[in-house]
């Protein structure tokens, strides 16, 4: 049917570009404790594809965009030992092969006159530097990107101050397909409007924006909803020092705030209200042959989980913060605690919000420092080196454990927390090509191998040791 669109419209005129890329990950890492029962990850080495394939079609004032990935999540190998499903990777099955394994991505046409652009369908959600809507589709510095946030919308846009000045307002009207707090295909269903404001002269020059939010979501058929507004501001700004030395800089901020019955507490039986806010900041310094990078973050965190307020940010799981420590380390503990939290043997049910417990690796109610730099000792070489110091903004504290010992902050192998360091980990990559980048885009495909290796080494309040994550990848683009 692709191929059969691809003619038709080829023959009236318009330009056709069949796009998409084949990733393949061979992954494995240390095993370690995610309860103090002694369950453990238990994933060893594994294969994880992803196949994702798009089209774009477009005349003179129309266009067409398609993207779906397939063959997605685990194909071969070690499945892990964690209960329970909420892991949305799906590393408890191998179902690459499955529908499962299917995720629509785009399936939108658009229509752009002299004042306006309007776009309608399926459609992923991006903005600034990916902290609260990231489309999954921005290399990391370090690690893998595996979501995307997935919408229906009706998006229009136009440039208030006239054609020659490039200030854009968006106007958009979405239904959540998939993005990190709903999924509609599980009965959540949300809602939002979108505003917002950039000013723009291309992704390598100046931006300036405000992004506005106004969101509404039911969790099931009882009635539990959550009301939200969300305010993020995003700037970035590069200046050249040389001819072959640009520096870069750049910051994202939000705050949300609102009201929420999908998850309770002591003080907030009726309901919580939700006040959270995050920011960070990216500087770099890019010569054709290396570069340093320096990335700061910080998020709120609820440091009385019994009071009527929630105040936890927890950022995108594609916003990336190295590899192990919050991927890896964060991660698969969090998804631990939702297996005690409705594990029938301690109570009868599962408390509302249990889905909330399970970040898939997000960067939460932390702050962080993250040095690296990049080496390109030839044109087909980048060798990159980095470090992440982080700390928890709240008493590191397992909610299960930390209830059964009467609030005092115990950690997930039950013993009592003093400090909120969470621990330094250290990051390394080899990004291989046959050529160049540039020269790269002219060839039919496109071949990358990816080969890295994170080791965080945890601090005693998080139950000391090393964890280790090597994986090799390969990727082939068109």
């Amino acid at each position: 049917m692709m191929l059969l669109l691809a003619l038709v419209t080829t023959a009236f005129g318009a330009d056709v570009d069949a796009y998409g890329e084949v990733r393949g990950i061979v992954q494995a890492g240390s095993d370690f404790d995610v309860d103090a029962d002694g369950t453990t990850v238990g994933q060893g080495a594994h294969l994880d594809t992803r196949a994702r394939v798009g089209l774009a079609i477009s005349g003179e004032k129309w266009r067409f965009n398609a993207e779906t990935d397939v063959f997605n999540g685990l194909l071969v190998g070690d499945k892990w030992d964690i209960s329970g499903e909420y892991d949305e990777r799906r590393r408890y099955e191998a179902g690459a092969v499955t529908l499962d394994g299917i995720r629509p991505r785009k399936l939108s046409v658009g229509y752009r006159a002299d004042s306006y652009d309007l776009e309608v369908g399926l459609q992923t959600s991006h903005w600034g530097l990916g902290l609260i809507a990231n489309d999954g589709d921005h290399q990391p510095l370090f690690g893998r990107e595996d979501f995307g946030d997935r919408v229906f919308r009706v998006k229009l846009s136009t440039r208030p101050l006239g054609e020659d000045k490039p200030v854009y307002l968006v106007a958009a009207m979405d239904l959540v397909y998939a993005d990190d707090i709903a999924r509609l295909a599980v009965g959540e269903v949300a809602v939002q409007g979108v505003l917002g404001l950039l000013y723009t002269k291309g992704p390598d020059g100046p931006e300036r924006g405000v992004y506005v939010v106004g969101r509404k979501q039911w969790e099931d058929m009882e009635g539990r909803q959550t009301v939200v507004g969300v305010l993020d501001a995003y700037v970035s700004q590069p200046v050249d020092l040389s001819d072959d030395l640009t520096l870069r800089m750049a910051a994202e901020a939000a705050g949300v705030f609102g009201n929420t019955d999908r998850a309770l507490s002591y003080d907030g039986l009726d309901g919580l209200q939700v006040r959270s806010a995050a920011a960070v900041a990216r500087l770099s310094i890019e010569h054709s042959k290396v570069e340093g990078h320096l990335r700061l973050g910080w998020a709120s965190a609820d440091g009385n989980p019994d009071d009527s307020t929630t105040s936890a940010f927890t950022a995108d799981r594609d916003f990336d913060v190295g590899m192990v420590l919050f991927d890896e380390v964060q991660g698969n503990i969090a998804a631990a605690t939702s297996a005690f939290l409705e594990d029938p043997l301690y109570q009868a049910l599962p408390p509302d919000g249990i889905e909330l417990v399970t970040t898939e690796g997000a960067f939460q109610g932390a702050t962080y420092v993250q040095p690296a730099v990049i080496v390109k000792p030839i044109d087909q070489l980048d060798v990159r080196l980095g470090a992440v110091m982080a700390w928890n903004n709240a008493p590191i504290a397992q909610p299960f454990y930390t209830f059964r010992a009467g609030g005092t902050p115990t950690n997930h192998l039950k013993q009592a927390t003093s400090g909120r360091y969470l621990g330094t980990e250290l990051d390394w990559a080899l990004f291989f090509r046959p050529t160049d980048e540039e020269s790269l885009k002219d060839w039919a495909v496109q071949p990358r191998l990816e080969i890295q290796g994170g080791h965080a080494l945890m601090s005693d309040d998080m139950g000391g040791g090393v964890v280790h994550l090597i994986q090799a990848g390969v990727r082939l683009g068109w």
